[in-house]
């Protein structure tokens, strides 16, 4: 499988990766075909590689999907994203979640909610966070009231069963001295609010409304990803991309797994069109591999060394160990990743190095 390529007109993807989707995700594409899809929270990774793929399917198999993007930012979502996004078929609605109401749409068949509110370091934050969470998943929730929607998908995270299964005591339960510390922390705040809403729609689905299907999303590798934050990938990314020794904050023992974003898309679609009402699916890679192996891999593509700094903690919203079991994903919905973690790798790699040798920002 070659892994790199052209990039079709328009278009900031390999051609070979909306070639890739379209050949694993044709029968879920011809499903959508004509329908109005509302799209929140998709403005960064996952909704660059959805939106490309569906505005593909378009052109190539003449499916006529209509595309509702909510966005409080159109100009940042345009920017580097070429003239993909320069049709007929993608509607803009710049607003917050919280200002969402159905008569912004001519129509609703399907939502892809993946709203959230990133952390942007000010004490407010959990706060406004978990309101704009809960407030925004009502109105999508009323939006699909409204025009009877078809189904909707939850991008939700696997951070989520990090924070509420904890092993059982084995000792009384004490009371945490460190209560609001520990809780606000942006792990749980992030984790916890993401099963809420999962609660929400199990809830929401057992009064006889619109079914929702649930994806709880890992870790991914491919373009537009972000080279900064707390996926160490990108990290690492960032740093071979600049020169520099590849840096682990932790000790490197920590263990990940990481999917690419055609195998993404593909997985998305398929419990989007086919998966069971308020069934959660894993969305990922079972391939483990540590972080300190991780930077040791991408080190090899700029030849530049590693260096681990042996911190005993590090910030971030994933547990040590972050590895779904994603056997929902192929034995009910028949979905199996294409790509192998090198080849994931590889891809991600010259797409950044393109980009970066270009003089974009990614």
């Amino acid at each position: 499988m070659a892994l790199v390529g052209k990039r079709p007109q328009g278009h900031t993807l390999w051609g070979r990766d909306l070639e890739a989707v379209l050949a694993c995700a044709e029968n879920d594409l011809r499903t959508l075909s004509g329908k109005h899809i509302l799209l929140t929270g998709c403005t960064g990774f996952m909704g660059k590689w959805i939106v490309e793929s569906l505005i593909y399917a378009n052109k190539k198999l003449h499916s006529a999907i209509h595309l509702h993007l909510l966005t409080r930012n159109k100009s940042r979502f345009l920017q580097n994203m070429n003239s993909a996004l320069d049709t007929e078929c993608l509607h803009f609605l710049e607003c917050d979640i919280a200002d969402l109401t159905p008569d912004l749409l001519p129509a609703c068949d399907y939502i892809i909610h993946g709203s959230n509110l990133n952390n942007d370091g000010s004490s407010s934050w959990a706060w406004r966070h978990m309101n704009s969470a809960v407030n925004g998943l009502q109105n999508v929730l009323a939006v699909a009231d409204f025009f009877k929607s078809d189904r909707g998908i939850l991008l939700s995270s696997g951070a989520s069963h990090a924070a509420v299964h904890n092993a059982a005591p084995t000792i009384h339960i004490k009371e945490p001295a460190d209560f609001s510390t520990k809780e606000l922390s942006e792990g749980n705040v992030y984790g916890l609010t993401k099963h809420f809403l999962e609660v929400m729609l199990a809830a929401w689905f057992s009064e006889g409304k619109t079914a929702f299907s649930i994806a709880r999303c890992f870790t991914f590798l491919g373009a537009h990803m972000p080279l900064a934050g707390a996926q160490a990938a990108g990290n690492f990314f960032n740093d071979a991309l600049h020169g520099r020794a590849v840096c682990v904050k932790g000790d490197g023992r920590a263990v990940r797994s990481y999917m690419y974003g055609v195998d993404m898309v593909v997985a998305l679609l398929a419990i989007l069109v086919r998966g069971q009402a308020s069934r959660l699916y894993n969305v990922g890679s079972e391939k483990s591999v540590t972080i300190g192996e991780m930077a040791h891999m991408i080190a090899q593509f700029a030849n530049v060394p590693t260096s681990i700094l042996n911190n005993a903690v590090v910030a971030g919203n994933a547990p040590s160990y972050y590895v779904p079991e994603v056997r929902s994903l192929e034995e009910q919905l028949g979905v199996n990743p294409v790509f192998s973690l090198d080849e994931a790798l590889e891809s991600t790699w010259h797409w950044l190095l393109q980009r970066h040798s270009a003089g974009s920002t990614i």
